[in-house]
């Protein structure tokens, strides 16, 4: 047996590209000062400038925008001059005012009524020579004023009429001007719709946010707006002293249209500084299910993939020598999507060998047939279980121990590798069940013997994959458990939940899981969006396990792998032991599924694609009577013609689960 550690055991995953750089600007390098390394920077950063909204689809929605605002216009004219009479008398009562107030010199008229009574007199009089000079000078102006109204009248009235409209236009302004201590206006809904300028949207959700907290310039913009394709994603970095709480969140989705629960906030750096993102669409809507990998092709050396993600960091996770836990409420997608994948992708490693727990007693691994090569689901079958997997780690410590106490360079390792024997991940799903039988009230100690094998198991790769629909301490026993786990893969869940596996740090910067609720509650077909944190993973980004393969598909691809032979603890493998298939019910399965799974197959289509010369009508029916499976008639569409024999799946199907 080889001693030789594999290289590169942990393969290397693209990190995450950054869109921008947020906080703020740092001055460059002192050796970047010169003209070759500055021009040298600045062609760094064009090459990673961020990616901008398309061009096309904002010239679009200029051109749809302007042409109804243009239909709007000449439709509705008369009422336009209705509604706007209020402001424009608004701003010439304010203009009037303010010249009122101008030639009465009220400016001066105060401070000389705050004046001593020496120089109250004096005062009094700079006041009456400014008034005076003030109403002589308005005087001129208006019958400046007058006469060019009257020339222009004579001369150019194409002039009049156009300076008229500027004054109007002025008026309308100055009338529609918010005083400081004016009520803020109702805020005006924006569509958020494809296309729509990234600067009118950012202004919309500053004006919304200025709104909710009645200051205006409450919040900047600390960064300009990017649109992220891959992600489908809005990102704008805004600067505010206040605190914006997910009631104003909540409040940007009513003011732009958004979906609910789309714009979440993402920490940074710089405390005032915080990252809003709009999500516009969603990448991971439609999710396939697991494609069939060669069972042996992979390595559990390397990441193991279990999702789809909508970035360039895959949804693949370490599983060789690392914990993970998996955290998701009822109807999240735990069991069937996310427990699942991991069963069918590490199933495909040539050094993984898996052992399940489940004392809930669901036919989750029950389906997986011998593909869980040693499962427990009572209180018994788990102590002894948990006493193999002990006496699994203390016999690799010894292996590892004898090899620190070998002189042979050849035997230089002091961690387990796939050329010492393959992984053992045990996976335990229904993990608050088992936390509750902790040696107290008289009950059997299985937490206890789990937290010996999460401390002691990681380096001789003996991994557990803990799965449960909550994270306090009485879900999972106590902190050893939350502490140890090297992986989380959390789905919807509380926000208690959140804070309990990544902490208030993580939450505040965006990892929000309860917010992942399925939009139809227990559809697993609409479940298995997570967060993933890791080594690998350390941005708030959202994944989404494999859609979830039936109950025959599960049956089946374990009863291939189980064919294929799956390498065990003793270095033998496994055979086809847990489930005997009869050959010809077999034979029948591949036929169905080479057409496709149709609903009726007839005898001659069956018996064609056998290609077996001694097998006919009457000796098919025979074999599979045994199974089960019994001819079916189907009538044909046209009058009067024979009905055709033949199988129906559902019979084949039926037969295949009841073994």
């Amino acid at each position: 047996m080889s001693t030789q550690p594999e290289p590169d055991r942990i393969a290397s995953v693209t990190p995450l590209p950054v869109t921008h750089t947020v906080g703020a600007q740092l001055a460059p390098p002192l050796e970047q000062t010169t003209r070759l390394k500055g021009l040298r920077g600045a062609l760094e950063r064009y090459a990673e400038r961020p990616a901008k909204q398309p061009a096309r689809p904002q010239v679009k929605w200029w051109a749809t925008t302007g042409t109804e605002a243009l239909g709007r216009l000449l439709l509705n004219l008369p009422y336009l001059a209705v509604v706007e009479l209020r402001p424009v008398g608004r701003g010439f009562w304010r203009v009037a005012t303010a010249w009122s107030a101008w030639c009465a010199a009220t400016d001066y008229a105060a401070a000389a009524k705050a004046a001593d009574g020496n120089d109250r007199a004096k005062h009094a009089e700079r006041v009456e020579a400014r008034k005076e000079g003030r109403r002589r000078l308005s005087l001129f102006v208006l019958l400046v004023l007058t006469g060019l109204v009257w020339w222009a009248a004579a001369t150019a009235p194409g002039v009049l009429l156009l300076a008229s409209l500027v004054l109007v236009c002025v008026l309308d302004a100055v009338g529609r001007r918010r005083k400081p201590d004016e009520p803020l206006p109702p805020a005006k809904r924006t569509v958020l719709t494809e296309g729509v300028p990234m600067r009118q949207l950012t202004a919309s959700v500053c004006d919304i946010l200025d709104r909710e907290f009645g200051v205006v310039g409450a919040v900047g913009v600390h960064r300009p707006m990017t649109w992220d394709q891959a992600r489908q994603e809005y990102r704008v970095d805004l600067s505010s002293e206040w605190l914006i709480e997910p009631k104003h969140l909540r409040a940007i989705e009513r003011g732009i249209g958004a979906a609910d629960y789309s714009t979440r906030l993402i920490g940074t750096d710089t405390a005032t500084v915080r990252e809003l993102v709009i999500r516009r669409g969603d990448p991971l809507a439609v999710v396939g299910k697991p494609a069939w990998v060669e069972t042996g092709s992979r390595s559990i050396a390397e990441p193991v993939d279990i999702g789809e993600s909508a970035t360039d960091l895959p949804f693949a996770v370490p599983f060789a020598g690392v914990h993970v836990g998996v955290v998701a409420a009822t109807g999240g997608g735990k069991t069937k999507s996310i427990i699942w994948a991991v069963i069918d992708r590490l199933s495909a490693c040539r050094d993984a060998v898996l052992w399940g727990i489940d004392l809930g007693r669901g036919p989750a691994l029950v389906m997986w047939r011998g593909v869980i090569q040693r499962a427990a689901y009572t209180e018994q079958q788990a102590i002894e279980l948990l006493d193999a997997a002990l006496a699994e780690i203390d016999r690799r410590m010894g292996v590892l121990t004898a090899l620190a106490e070998d002189d042979d360079p050849d035997n230089d390792a002091d961690e387990w590798h796939t050329g010492l024997g393959p992984a053992l991940v045990l996976i335990i799903d229904e993990f608050a069940l088992l936390a509750e039988w902790n040696g107290e009230k008289g009950k059997v100690d299985l937490l206890g013997r789990v937290e010996r094998i999460i401390r002691t198991g990681r380096k001789v790769w003996v991994s557990l994959v803990p799965a449960s629909q909550k994270a306090g301490n009485s879900d999972f026993g106590s902190t050893v458990m939350q502490t140890q786990v090297g992986v989380w893969i959390i789905g919807p869940c509380s926000e208690r939940d959140t804070v309990t596996t990544l902490g208030t740090e993580r939450r505040d910067r965006g990892w929000s899981p309860h917010l992942l609720q399925p939009a139809v509650e227990g559809d697993v077909r609409d479940a298995g969006k997570c967060y993933v944190l890791s080594p690998a993973h350390r941005t708030p980004d959202i994944y989404r396990a494999y859609a979830p393969l039936t109950p025959g598909e599960v049956k089946a691809r374990a009863r291939q792998r189980l064919a294929d032979g799956l390498p065990r603890l003793d270095g033998h493998q496994v055979e086809e032991l847990a489930v005997e298939v009869p050959a010809i019910l077999a034979a029948v399965e591949v036929v169905f599924r080479a057409a496709g799974t149709p609903e009726f197959l007839p005898t001659r289509a069956l018996l064609g694609a056998l290609r077996d010369p001694d097998l006919d009508e009457r000796r098919l029916a025979e074999q599979l009577e045994p199974c089960g499976v019994r001819p079916a008639e189907q009538r044909k569409r046209v009058a009067g013609s024979n009905p055709l024999r033949g199988y129906l799946w559902t019979d084949v199907e039926a037969a295949l689960g009841r073994l």
